[in-house]
């Protein structure tokens, strides 16, 4: 199986796809209808539509046949963590801002998150989200919201990937005073993405546990 993960502008994943709402589940158009906004509506169809196309790369299947489940673990509304429905062996994530989306499909639990730096510069950033290492390396930069968006996409993605919770952001560190990310964490690898103007994405998947070995006769 092929794994997949890209970062793309809303405009160009609905230009392949001018169809998107059809590709909806009967809840995803519900959540979609509900949207008020334009290109809140359009982010989240292109997201969704993106996430099929990154799995029918993986699969070799046609992604608008694929169905994308989200049920929520803790309330069981349609949302929260996403899976490709009769896919077990496939775990998929997906993230928009209001004019790019991403998706990413793994054979391990996963995670991917993107950010516009636009939307966090002007705003007093949530330090709650840092450990003291990293609120310590992000007060000292010519451009602070770039690098907490760098950490903030990297934890999202981990938070998706299953590998630590919301309530854990402040506690696990993801980059050094030194500027050196943890390139793996509670086995979970975690790495930036290329991404374009004021972006930052990242993603995450869980490290394959190895295979049980039989004892030395």
């Amino acid at each position: 199986m092929e794994l997949s993960s890209r970062v793309a502008s809303t405009a160009s994943v609905l230009a392949t796809a001018p169809d998107a709402p059809d590709w909806l589940t009967p809840l995803e158009r519900d959540r979609w209808s509900a949207l008020r906004r334009a290109d809140d509506r359009d982010a989240f169809a292109a997201a969704h539509v993106l996430v099929r196309q990154v799995a029918g790369e993986a699969l070799g299947r046609d992604p608008r046949r694929l169905v994308v489940i989200q049920c929520c673990a803790t309330c069981g509304g349609p949302h929260g963590r996403p899976r490709i429905d009769g896919e077990s062996r496939l775990h998929v994530s997906l993230a928009h801002t209001r004019t790019h989306v991403a998706a990413l499909a793994a054979d391990e639990a996963c995670g991917i998150d993107v950010e516009d730096l636009g939307r966090l510069r002007g705003r007093a950033l949530p330090a709650r989200a840092l450990t003291a290492q990293e609120r310590a390396w992000v007060s000292g930069a010519d451009d602070p919201a770039r690098r907490f968006g760098m950490i903030w996409v990297r934890k999202e993605a981990l938070v998706k990937a299953g590998a630590m919770t919301i309530d854990e952001l402040g506690e696990v560190t993801v980059v050094g005073g030194d500027g050196q990310w943890a390139r793996c964490v509670r086995d979970t690898s975690v790495e930036s993405l290329d991404a374009v103007g004021a972006l930052v994405a990242a993603t995450a998947r869980r490290v394959a546990e190895p295979e049980a070995r039989p004892p030395a006769a």
